[in-house]
């Protein structure tokens, strides 16, 4: 289960590379492995910081030696994380409602690890440790995101392509007006044709 998730969250940092400096495939690449990344822990949270293995999540006995608590806290800790990722994946693409994310997922790993720094300082459980080492990796991209102005990113992304931007930012401004959202369209267009 952590290799799973080793490979995943590696391939997913080389495709948000990939997507920042426009290489060809980045995009749905970057897109396809964090939306896998944030799936990993919304359905496998409770398992990994379990350590139970994936043939052993449909035994009974398996969840016997494990606390309702701990079950409650991994499956929380795993959505706080899927929230995350996903605002995360909504900021780098600019789509609408990513600061909502961010926020609402940020909160959540705030919370899950107060509560995981609290119970690890009183009794040095590595359950806690795994939490606490996913949720501030994840929380301080996630803030440094969050924190970002909204056009920094493309700002950056498109830094060689100024019609583009400039097109986007007065769509932005009359997010209404279908004639500035062809116009972004067409420089689009022009980037990735290579004219």
């Amino acid at each position: 289960m952590k290799k799973a998730e080793i490979i995943i969250a590696t391939l997913s940092l080389l495709a948000v590379g990939m997507n920042i400096f426009l290489i060809s495939g980045g995009s749905t690449l970057c897109a396809m492995l964090l939306m896998t990344l944030s799936a990993f822990y919304f359905y496998f949270g409770f398992a990994l910081f379990n350590d139970i293995k994936i043939r052993e999540i449909v035994h009974k006995e398996t969840f016997t030696r494990i606390s309702t608590l701990r079950i409650i806290g991994a499956i929380g800790s795993g959505m706080a994380l899927c929230i995350s990722i996903i605002g995360i994946l909504f900021k780098l693409f600019s789509w609408p409602g990513a600061n909502v994310l961010l926020y609402a997922g940020l909160i959540g790993l705030l919370f899950v690890s107060l509560i995981g720094l609290s119970k690890y300082l009183t009794n040095k459980s590595s359950f806690y440790l795994k939490i606490l080492r996913r949720t501030i990796i994840v929380g301080v991209f996630g803030l440094i995101l969050f924190l970002l102005p909204n056009m920094s990113i493309m700002e950056f992304k498109y830094r060689n392509y100024p019609e583009y931007i400039n097109a986007y930012k007065k769509a932005c401004e009359n997010p209404d007006n279908e004639d500035l959202w062809k116009i972004v369209d067409t420089e689009r267009q022009k980037i990735y044709n290579g004219d």
